[in-house]
């Protein structure tokens, strides 16, 4: 039955394509750390569960609100954040000294941090009453990986803006050793370089 299925073309093509697709997840997959992608079959009855579930979730009518609520937090968490995180961490070490010294059990700075976080946004904001725990364990997720996608792209920006620095302040040098090191290629019969590719490739010279 299979070879009969398979002996379409087209058939056989798109099987091919969905093998190599689902093959290049589980790489995907496997390069970022996370588990294989796991999936079961569904019984009906499960799926008529899941249906109502459906059902009673779209056709809430606090649903908008609940929605418009989790974004206002979930957005204005991460501003909060983003502008404040130093003077956060900063409270949150100090809490953590406080409770050593009355003796109390320990507690991650970071849990503390969030924690000030969803308590001075939830204060400001005008209404929260629709949101659940759920909805602010997402918010601080969230927040957690925008805070860490700016610091990466921050400390990104000052390599470049190092790197350019550098190189600005001793062009000259690159310049010559980019030269010697082509000399010595064309001795050793190999094709010339960009000097833009040496100067990159170039040590740091020391200060």
């Amino acid at each position: 039955m299979q070879r009969n299925r398979r002996s379409d073309p087209e058939i056989y093509r798109s099987e091919l394509e969905a093998n190599a697709a689902a093959r290049r997840l589980k790489r995907s997959l496997s390069r970022a750390g996370l588990p294989p992608q796991l999936l079961h079959a569904t019984t009906a009855a499960e799926c008529r569960a899941n249906e109502r579930e459906a059902d009673t979730y779209f056709n809430d009518p606090s649903r908008p609100e609940h929605l418009r609520q989790f974004t206002v937090f979930a957005e204005s968490l991460t501003e909060h954040m983003l502008k404040n995180d130093t003077r956060m961490r900063e409270f949150a070490e100090a809490y953590v000294e406080t409770r050593a010294r009355m003796g109390l059990p320990s507690v991650p700075a970071e849990t503390i941090v969030h924690a000030r976080a969803v308590e001075i946004v939830a204060e400001r904001m005008r209404r929260v009453d629709l949101l659940t725990s759920r909805d602010v364990a997402a918010a601080v997720r969230s927040t957690k990986a925008e805070v860490r996608r700016v610091e990466r792209q921050q400390q990104f920006d000052q390599l470049v803006r190092a790197v350019v620095t550098k190189v600005q302040r001793n062009c000259k040098r690159y310049v010559v050793e980019a030269e010697m090191e082509n000399q010595a290629r064309a001795r050793r019969g190999k094709p010339r370089a960009p000097v833009e590719s040496l100067i990159v490739q170039a040590p740091a010279p020391l200060e």
